[in-house]
């Protein structure tokens, strides 16, 4: 029996494999549709999680804080899907943080340097550090200076337990690369970057890597309708 090859066009093909798509998860209206219930059973199910929904936000961008705890295990604290990453969008987010993770000068939150978080963070979390990723920094440095000595001893200084490690070595990034320390000095402070002159105890987390993990992870689901990404999170 000989098979036989069946040609189609690429718009046909990629419409069905669109309404299978939307036969297994739903479609992105149908997915819109049921929000309110959807949010609903997730607080009954799930005692204690608080959910909310405006309705002028379109999906866009999904917005993830995530937490460490003593076995160095990162989870979900919270999320939500906006229209972009701006100064309203983080507002919103960050003041339903605060309905449960409450604003503590020993609470520390780590982000990288997007203009909307820093503008935000501050009048929201009043009393809490705000941090930079070194990794974030670190990159852009790279962009800018390029060099992997340069880096390399940058990032060695951020991790510096003590402030007369940090002190030796950033005397030693400064003349060995003025152009980086003078970035720094610029666009940052010590006390945002390093380990050393951290205002709290930063530990061990000096990046980002918990919710770069977690966008990692979630790429190909981000891409799903709303309510099955959500459940791809809950997962």
């Amino acid at each position: 029996m000989q098979n036989k090859c069946v040609e189609i066009s690429y718009f046909k093909a990629w419409r069905g494999r669109q309404l299978a798509l939307d036969k297994l998860l739903g479609s992105p209206e149908d997915s819109y549709r049921i929000m309110p219930s959807y949010l609903y059973m997730i607080e009954q199910v799930n005692k204690g999680s608080k959910t909310d929904l405006v309705t002028r936000f379109n999906r866009g961008c999904l917005l993830v804080a995530t937490a460490q705890d003593g076995d160095f295990h990162q989870f979900h604290i919270a999320w939500t899907i906006v229209d972009s990453e701006n100064d309203d969008s983080w507002t919103w987010f960050l003041l339903k943080l605060k309905e449960f993770i409450n604003d503590d000068p020993n609470l520390i939150i780590i982000s990288d340097k997007h203009i909307s978080i820093i503008n935000v963070v501050r009048t929201v979390y009043e009393h809490a550090s705000h941090v930079h990723c070194s990794w974030h920094l670190s990159q852009n440095l790279k962009r800018v200076y390029g060099g992997k000595g340069g880096i390399d001893l940058f990032m060695k200084t951020a991790y510096a337990y003590k402030v007369s490690e940090f002190d030796e070595l950033y005397g030693c990034l400064k003349e060995r690369y003025p152009n980086i320390a003078s970035y720094l000095e610029m666009h940052s402070s010590p006390d945002k970057w390093s380990r050393a002159y951290s205002p709290g105890a930063r530990y061990n987390i000096m990046k980002t890597n918990g919710v770069e993990s977690i966008n990692a992870k979630l790429k190909t689901e981000r891409e799903m309708p709303i309510v099955a990404l959500l459940d791809a999170i809950h997962n």
